[in-house]
């Protein structure tokens, strides 16, 4: 019986390791379509992760930006955490806490056989009241009610099928596989190329063709004083991918989020542009200064 097990685990080894012999040959092109078939036909998908940026921009000053973006590490601090769940074609769930907010509750968006919702708020503060709103479909959730969370809803939906062209893997240009590294014990290719004019590097998985870590730049200024001063400053963003799983059951209950509402929180979900409106709403907490 011993044996048995030694050899079929010695088995398994060998099929490992050839089908990663057989990977390491694939071209950068070949690797990107296969990560990107593999998301766009999987029938479910679910992971969990942060992003981290790095600690001290002016780590920036006097270096590359190429360089601090493959390097292996660099002083990092975490931002965001994120949970993601999608099922085939429409079911979704996203949820998301920026370190950086005073607001200690997370933000949802997420959709199921009833439509598509959001939970959030648009105030920076502890006690900030949140509104449960009903969204005239996934696609404006994502794109509009996902702000704090560095674009990681966007993206992962956008890879999956159903969002933003502009965050298409399949557009990344003048790539190249630079080095395999592992990352929780699971071997990837580490592939520098653009989008647009941005700078990105991707650590696919040599077996499962996932997207476990990503890395680009993310702006740190606001719009308005990126015109008024000619330049929008920006740091590094790494964002981590865990517990990764696909094609799996994903209960309706997942996608059948019910906010637990506080006081001063506020549902307008049974309202619509074409019915009712919805009763006079309570005062919303004021932004500092204003």
């Amino acid at each position: 019986m011993r044996l048995l097990r030694f050899l079929s685990v010695m088995t398994l080894i060998i099929f490992v390791e050839g089908c990663s012999a057989q990977n390491a040959d694939l071209s950068v092109d070949e690797i990107i379509s296969r990560m990107t078939t593999t998301y766009s036909t999987a029938s479910s998908y679910q992971d969990s992760g942060t992003i981290v940026v790095l600690k001290d921009s002016r780590a920036l000053e006097g270096r590359e930006l190429i360089s601090l973006l493959v390097a292996s590490d660099f002083e990092r601090e975490e931002r965001v955490t994120f949970n993601f769940s999608f099922r085939r074609p429409d079911h979704l769930k996203f949820e998301w806490k920026n370190k950086q907010s005073r607001v200690n509750r997370e933000s949802v968006v997420w959709s199921n056989s009833k439509g598509a919702f959001s939970w959030g708020t648009d105030f920076d503060e502890p006690d900030a009241s949140f509104i449960f709103d009903k969204e005239k479909d996934l696609k404006w959730a994502i794109d509009e009610e996902t702000r704090g969370s560095m674009g990681v809803g966007d993206i992962l939906y956008a890879t999956l099928g159903g969002s933003k062209e502009s965050y298409s893997f399949s557009k990344l240009t003048n790539s190249r596989v630079i080095r395999t590294e592992t990352l929780s014990g699971k071997a990837c290719y580490v592939i520098l190329g653009n989008i647009g004019n941005e700078p990105w590097v991707l650590w696919i998985d040599i077996e499962t063709f996932v997207l476990r870590r990503f890395r680009t730049t993310i702006a740190t200024g606001s719009f308005g004083d990126a015109v008024a001063s000619g330049y929008m400053p920006f740091t590094v963003g790494e964002f981590n991918h865990n517990n990764i799983v696909l094609n799996e059951s994903i209960p309706d209950s997942v996608f059948d989020f019910k906010p637990e509402m506080r006081k001063g929180d506020i549902d307008i979900s049974s309202y619509d542009d074409d019915g009712a409106r919805p009763p006079a709403l309570p005062p919303l907490p004021k932004k500092p200064n204003e």
